[in-house]
């Protein structure tokens, strides 16, 4: 047998530790879910029920609920199948389910979900219904949807939530590409999209005219602008060029990371510190958790992550900074740092940045993809 060189014995026990890390998070993750839901194995419809918002003896259901049979042992999947049995002839996207479904069924299936109102969720029910039945889904949404954009619903994304797939059909109806309704409803989240309003088809016209004429890197930037512009009830996108939007997101951009005037926010993390060594380097990932530290980053690297606070409280989005550290005489000194964003809902990261939203190195997007796949998330292919 060949003899290992010092080098390959090296990244071969390395690639050992990083199989029992893995195999650890595992374990660990299998072992939460356990304790907190129990055995997985088939529960009877009266442990079920707890987790639907109607009642399986109700007279909306379409089968007696005597009659329900599952194969599955996963729990969540076993609530689902419990309002197929009871409520759907047609099956409707797995989305418009969130809605049959009570609290503590939300949290079961989707872990991170919405704040509605209960007219909301009536509203969303009967959505469901429609579908479920076979009846006509743009006749139950109009008010909301047009017969077009009621059409594209139905096609959206099955991982995103009612409200961002509303957004989503509306800019699929005006004309944007599928790929580009995805990054559209990562921009421009159901919240900011109330305080858009009625100025919302504007931006929709605009990003379907230049899409593709705009960068990668500068789509984000342009982006931030907007979202942070129509603040001021004044600001639309009517009429407005390319060139002139270039211009104000470039003078934006060179402002925003030093903004002193944003309200203190706080949230729970969601991932853990993260280290490992690279090439030399020791390398930390850090999730940051509340407005301050957001800022603080933004000054840091000169570009406009301290607007996302908001988001983050919401759990629209999370945010991480990713630093290399070397050692100076016993000290670190940090050499490099990455702005990374995540979508906690669908957990997936989608946005990398470095200081003036500079795009990640082949090196750094390596260990970006390395941090990701350890903490439990995928990275989308526009990311970097």
């Amino acid at each position: 047998m060949k003899k290992q060189t010092p080098l390959a014995a090296r990244y071969a026990s390395r690639a050992e530790l990083d199989a029992r890390l893995a195999l650890a998070l595992s374990k660990t993750k299998t072992e939460k879910k356990k304790s907190q839901l129990g055995s997985v194995k088939r529960k009877p419809v009266e442990k079920l029920a707890r987790y639907l918002a109607i009642s399986p003896t109700s007279c909306s259901t379409i089968r007696p609920v005597s009659a329900f049979r599952t194969r599955a042992h996963n729990l969540g999947t076993q609530v689902i199948n419990l309002i197929d049995h009871l409520f759907v002839e047609y099956a409707p996207p797995l989305f418009l389910y969130e809605t049959m479904l009570s609290e503590q069924g939300k949290h079961l299936v989707w872990e991170t979900r919405r704040e509605r109102t209960e007219q909301d969720e009536q509203r969303y029910r009967s959505w469901f219904r429609a579908v479920a039945r076979g009846d006509s889904f743009a006749k139950a949404a109009k008010g909301e949807l047009t017969s077009k954009e009621a059409h594209h619903f139905l096609l959206a994304p099955r991982a995103d939530d009612i409200e961002t797939n509303v957004v989503w059909a509306k800019a699929r109806a005006g004309g944007l590409p599928a790929d580009a309704c995805d990054r559209f409803v990562r921009w421009f989240n159901p919240t900011r999209c109330d305080v858009i309003g009625s100025r919302l088809p504007y931006v929709i016209g605009f990003y379907e005219s230049f899409w593709g004429n705009v960068r990668q890197n500068e789509r984000d930037n342009i982006a931030d602008f907007i979202g942070a512009a129509h603040d001021d009830e004044s600001f639309s996108m009517r009429g407005r060029t390319l060139k002139s939007i270039r211009r104000l997101s470039l003078d934006w951009h060179r402002h925003a990371w030093g903004c002193r005037h944003f309200a203190y926010r706080n949230w729970e993390p969601a991932l853990p510190l993260w280290e490992t060594k690279r090439r030399g380097h020791i390398v930390r990932a850090v999730e940051l958790s509340d407005s301050r530290a957001l800022m603080d980053e933004g000054r840091k690297q000169k570009h406009c992550v301290a607007t996302y606070a908001e988001a983050c409280f919401r759990r629209d989005s999370r945010i991480a900074s990713m630093r290399w550290f070397f050692p100076i005489n016993g000290n670190l000194t940090e050499s490099a740092r990455l702005t990374i964003e995540m979508l906690p809902r669908q957990k997936q990261v989608v946005q990398v940045c470095g200081r003036n939203n500079r795009s990640a190195d082949t090196e750094e997007q390596a260990v970006v993809r390395k941090w990701a796949s350890e903490v439990g998330l995928t990275v989308s292919d526009w990311a970097f």
